[in-house]
């Protein structure tokens, strides 16, 4: 079946799977907090992680990084994880506020170049100039290869995503094998041929200094495959 084919099925009875896919994201985070994944991050402190905490806070038991200021940073922040992650199954909730200009993304396997900027695979979390760009659920990896991937075309991401709440993000890597899901749809099913690109990494989270705006982020979780 094609991507058109897929988009309009998804497009046609998107009600129902929304109704099935938030009842399904409900058990599997009981289910992550019950089992054997880790909480990488435990709603009272920034540990764990690096990066610039001007930039980054914690606000009511949520992950906020932040641009409105009265100065920001020149480059994308970014918070990592000091520790790196090969093979997992990662979930969390996020929501963006501010202009129209709100982006953020969730890298894994990442690594720094020499600009200081982070290669690796990304979940993109959010868009550009309004809805004119949409990228929630895409695979990127903006700073290396300029890979963009989805089996969803911006009219079902439109659809797809919550603009004014929280969204859920469901991440699967395993060896060559990348998936993603947004809000219990998935929106990439993706084998990395490249046998060069690292496979191991550090998680990251972004936001970017051209714009007014926060990503909040919780219960973020990560089950080691």
């Amino acid at each position: 079946m094609g991507k058109s084919a897929r988009n309009s099925i998804l497009l046609g009875f998107l009600a129902v799977l929304m109704v099935s896919s938030f009842m399904g994201v409900a058990q599997e985070l009981r289910s992550d907090q019950n089992g054997a994944a880790v909480s990488l991050f435990n709603g009272k402190e920034i540990i764990g992680w690096k990066g610039d905490k001007q930039w980054w806070k914690v606000e009511d038991g949520m992950l906020v990084g932040a641009t409105i200021s009265k100065r920001n940073p020149e480059d994308p922040s970014w918070l990592i994880t000091e520790k790196a992650f090969e093979n997992f199954e990662m979930t969390l909730w996020c929501k963006l506020e501010g202009d129209g200009n709100r982006n953020s993304g969730v890298y894994y396997r990442g690594k720094w170049n020499a600009e200081k900027q982070v290669l690796g695979y990304e979940f993109d979390l959010g868009g550009w100039a309004g809805e004119k760009e949409l990228w929630w659920g895409e695979l990127h990896d903006p700073y290396g290869r300029q890979l963009s991937v989805s089996d969803l075309d911006k009219s079902a991401i439109k659809q797809l995503y919550n603009k004014k709440g929280w969204n859920h993000v469901r991440i699967r890597v395993q060896g060559n094998h990348i998936q993603h899901w947004l809000n219990g749809i998935k929106t990439v099913d993706w084998y990395e041929e490249d046998a060069s690109i690292q496979k191991s990494g550090f998680i990251g989270f972004q936001i970017h200094p051209e714009s007014r705006y926060k990503v909040y982020l919780r219960d973020i979780y990560l089950r080691p495959l």
